[in-house]
């Protein structure tokens, strides 16, 4: 039985989609930590924070990446399309209520 090379493999429809949903799955995220930068500069004036808690916050936007370990799993286990569904949907009501 021969292999087929994936990187001769032609572009469809459902690898465009997989791509850009990667794509904006990545702008998203950056925008998310670019605001987090930019409110994390503005909390000293307007709230009283020690810069133990500042860090916190600001390392807070980076914990949620080590969820993926067990979200992964979960995914592979009921299928990944309903957690990238869900993934999606609550990334755009989140940034749409920020």
């Amino acid at each position: 039985m021969k292999s087929a090379d994936y990187r001769n493999a032609p572009m469809e429809k459902m690898s465009w989609n997989v791509f850009i949903g990667v794509v904006l799955g990545q702008i998203v995220s950056s925008y998310t930590l670019g605001i987090v930068g930019v409110a994390l500069d503005r909390v000293p004036s307007s709230m009283t924070l020690s810069s133990t808690w500042l860090g916190l916050l600001g390392a807070g936007s980076l914990i949620g990446l080590f969820g993926s370990l067990l979200v992964g799993r979960l995914a592979d286990r009921y299928g990944r399309r309903k957690f990238f569904m869900a993934d999606m949907l609550a990334l755009t009501l989140l940034s749409v209520l920020t």
